[in-house]
């Protein structure tokens, strides 16, 4: 009887631990069915200094297009420059460096400040410059260095990159397929530079719900995401060569247990 009672015991112990483990793997907990977390804000990317952007301009008359293309090299394009100089035409325009000041050098136009616009502004900002010369242009504007670098507790560490400017904090994860078990699901590390350069780190939750409304739930450029282990991973990690000397005893000393409660039963 004083075993049945013992491994009953046991049973439940190990049903309430499982059930408790699996909330803090699940992402975005809700409390109640009910509940529903409005995103209120349309996410979008912000020029910043050190981004290179990728302008394309169009319009009816193409000949009084060429003279506003940025055919000069940055310093940034230079190992793209020698990779393929046989097969780039001197027409092809070349991205814009935006100055540690937020501005970009056009021809003609000369300095544009874009430090701190969306691209849908910059694009109205050039334009507006441009229908002095050029009737009806159109500006398409697009950053060339959108990616975002994940590292620690991942499937697949690594740089992700992003064709349409927006990432999530699960779209990244996703491309990194996935936390690993051993992963801090509740403080993942957001490493962000700011326009002053200043480097900012914050945190985001993914087991509550509320995490969709962080500032950190979509990523900026050059933004580093680290995941930290958890503290399953950091025993593993101290216990090292020594972890399955521990469990063969732990488990010898289970069984002697058993094996006494059966004999003075």
């Amino acid at each position: 009887m004083k075993a049945k009672s013992f491994i009953y015991i046991l049973f439940i112990i190990l049903s309430l631990s499982s059930c408790a483990s699996s909330k803090k793997v699940a992402y975005l907990n809700v409390k109640e069915r009910a509940d529903i977390v409005k995103y209120t804000q349309l996410h979008e990317v912000h020029i910043m200094p050190k981004d290179i952007l990728a302008i394309t301009i169009q319009a009816e008359d193409k000949e009084l297009v060429k003279p506003y293309l940025n055919t000069i090299p940055t310093v940034s394009t230079i190992r793209t420059i020698v990779s393929d100089a046989h097969g780039r035409s001197e027409a092809t325009p070349y991205p814009y460096l935006v100055d540690n000041q937020g501005n970009i050098n056009m021809p003609i136009l000369g300095m544009l400040h874009l430090q701190g616009l969306t691209v849908n502004e910059a694009e109205t900002l050039i334009e507006k410059q441009l229908s002095k010369d050029i009737k009806n242009p159109m500006v398409v504007v697009k950053l060339s260095n959108y990616k975002i670098s994940i590292l620690g507790e991942v499937n697949k560490p690594g740089i992700v990159t992003g064709n349409d400017n927006k990432l999530s904090i699960f779209d990244v994860l996703a491309a990194a397929g996935d936390m690993t078990i051993y992963a801090k699901r509740d403080n993942i590390k957001i490493i962000r530079e700011l326009a002053t350069g200043a480097k900012e780190i914050g945190t985001i939750n993914l087991l509550d719900e509320q995490c969709i409304e962080s500032p950190y739930f979509y990523l900026q450029q050059n933004d580093i995401v680290y995941v930290e282990p958890n503290k399953v991973r950091g025993n593993d990690s101290s216990l090292g060569k020594n972890k399955n000397v521990i469990l063969a005893v732990t488990g010898t000393m289970i069984s002697l247990a058993y094996l006494l409660i059966t004999i003075l039963r």
